[in-house]
């Protein structure tokens, strides 16, 4: 599991926003941002989901169709 500073580095180099990740899961960008100051910490339930909404948002990006997944959220079977 990646610590909340690693997850901010990578997101960064991806030109992602909190709001970018936000889009495609079930937190807020608060949270997230809050794990990246380690001020909160990543929990079984969400850490994949985080994890998963950042590469779907990063191929949303790669594809130009990031801004068009306003509000879709990724499902998980947990």
């Amino acid at each position: 599991m990646i610590t909340g500073k690693e997850f901010k580095e990578i997101r960064e180099y991806k030109g992602l926003s909190l709001r970018d990740v936000a889009k495609f899961c079930d937190v807020s960008p608060q949270l997230i941002g809050q794990i990246e100051q380690g001020k909160k910490y990543f929990t079984e339930n969400n850490y994949q989901q985080i994890i998963d909404a950042m590469n779907l948002a990063t191929v949303a990006k790669a594809s130009g169709e990031l801004e068009k997944h306003k509000g879709i959220k990724l499902t998980t079977n947990k």
